[in-house]
């Protein structure tokens, strides 16, 4: 039997290898995006994307993050999950078509493809979730690499035939459904009965644990989008174009949590066989490193963001380094966030990380209202740090108090 050591080691090289292809592969992607189409073009693609991210609350009810706590512990019904998390998906879908159809009045048939795209990827995430809940990450770096290689593949053909947004998107959509057909051959392979006669009170069971995380999780939806929403309606497409420049690099950046994704299983079952020494140790270890590697990082960001910023995008992109320092410095605190509320998800203390979620969206939401339109679009950058921040502080505020575990940690002496 491998020990924890070993079972953290696999998964970090497979998922470590995927996010190194992923975050190579979605660079070329956004720098080719970004000069294809330029600064507005791109500013209203990522606000249809972001409009379409906060009407996807619809859809997204946190059963991923139940699924792989719950499979993780007892895989008999692993069947019986997964019909219910699709049964969900597929009514929740049509409340998201419906909704855009009432709300939206203009670009409709660019924000209709963008949601089919999104839709297509939340639910690959279901079958990915089973395969976490497997720790079986070889699979998720086949499935996910698919996406991926058809992302590119998208790019490349809308260029060369020089095609418009709603192409992109639509071949984008096409990508995701190649990846849901991989991660179905990846669970067949590993026994999973991939449907099973539907449980409606297990349905309601998942939907009634799983509304502490729908909450986070449509905080963190709301959270992801609304500073694009808002800078859109204060400004024009071209600031959305700015700011998302700088965005995509946070985004390259974020490949930091996927240790959140590793450890997560691990957490859980540590927590679970009552492991505490083991979990403390877990938590210095991450802790440590990732403050010993990434604050040299961004004091360099800090130091050369300008020059960055141009030699990926171009001189037109030299606004984006204005904000490109402040979103960085809130990827970092977010990793801590999410690694920090992960401990409370293993207890089953969803609450406590949906008030420090909710505390962060109101700051955001606050800030940005009476910030962007008077500082413009590089404030947003800093209302996110400031955010992330005020939410973490709030977990680590509980941590004294979980439980009766102790199970707080400290950095080494």
């Amino acid at each position: 039997m491998k020990t924890t050591k070993e079972i953290l080691v696999k998964n970090t090289l497979w998922l470590s290898s995927l996010e190194l292809i992923s975050k190579v592969v979605m660079f070329f992607v956004t720098v080719s995006v970004v000069r294809y189409f330029g600064a507005a073009n791109f500013g209203r693609l990522n606000y249809a994307q972001s409009f379409v991210g906060i009407i996807m609350l619809l859809s997204d009810f946190g059963l991923n993050t139940i699924l792989i706590r719950d499979i993780a512990k007892d895989k008999t019904r692993v069947s019986s999950y997964l019909t219910s998390a699709i049964v969900v998906k597929a009514f929740s879908s049509l409340l998201v078509f419906a909704a855009l159809f009432v709300v939206v009045r203009t670009d409709l048939s660019l924000f209709f493809l963008v949601a089919l795209f999104a839709l297509a990827g939340s639910t690959a995430a279901i079958y990915t979730a089973v395969l976490s809940a497997y720790e079986a990450m070889q699979y998720i770096f086949i499935t996910r690499l698919v996406h991926y290689c058809g992302v590119l593949t998208s790019v490349l053909l809308v260029i060369y035939l020089n095609l418009d947004l709603h192409y992109l998107v639509g071949f984008y959509t096409i990508s995701s459904l190649l990846s849901i057909s991989v991660a179905l051959y990846s669970l067949r392979s590993l026994g999973v009965k991939l449907v099973a006669k539907h449980d409606s009170d297990l349905t309601k069971k998942l939907l009634i644990q799983s509304l502490p995380i729908f909450g986070m999780l449509a905080i963190n939806q709301v959270y992801m989008n609304i500073d694009t929403v808002m800078i859109r309606h204060s400004f024009s497409t071209i600031e959305v174009g700015y700011y998302q420049a700088a965005y995509k690099i946070l985004f390259a950046f974020q490949a930091i949590n996927l240790i959140t994704v590793v450890t997560f299983p691990r957490i859980s079952s540590l927590y679970h066989s009552a492991d505490y020494a083991k979990l403390k140790k877990l938590a210095r270890l991450v802790v440590s490193a990732m403050l010993g590697i990434f604050v040299p990082f961004l004091l360099i960001i800090y130091m050369y963001s300008p020059y960055i910023t141009t030699r990926i995008y171009g001189a037109s992109y030299q606004p984006s380094a204005t904000v490109l320092p402040y979103l960085l410095t809130a990827g970092l605190i977010g990793f801590f966030k999410v690694f920090t509320g992960n401990f409370f998800l293993a207890a089953n203390k969803e609450k406590i990380v949906f008030r420090a979620s909710l505390v962060g969206l109101i700051v955001n939401i606050s800030l940005n209202y009476f910030l962007i339109p008077n500082y413009g679009f590089t404030i947003a950058g800093i209302t996110l740090m400031i955010s992330e921040a005020a939410a973490l502080i709030l977990l680590l505020a509980y941590l004294p108090h979980f439980a009766s575990k102790k199970l707080t940690y400290h950095l080494p002496e």
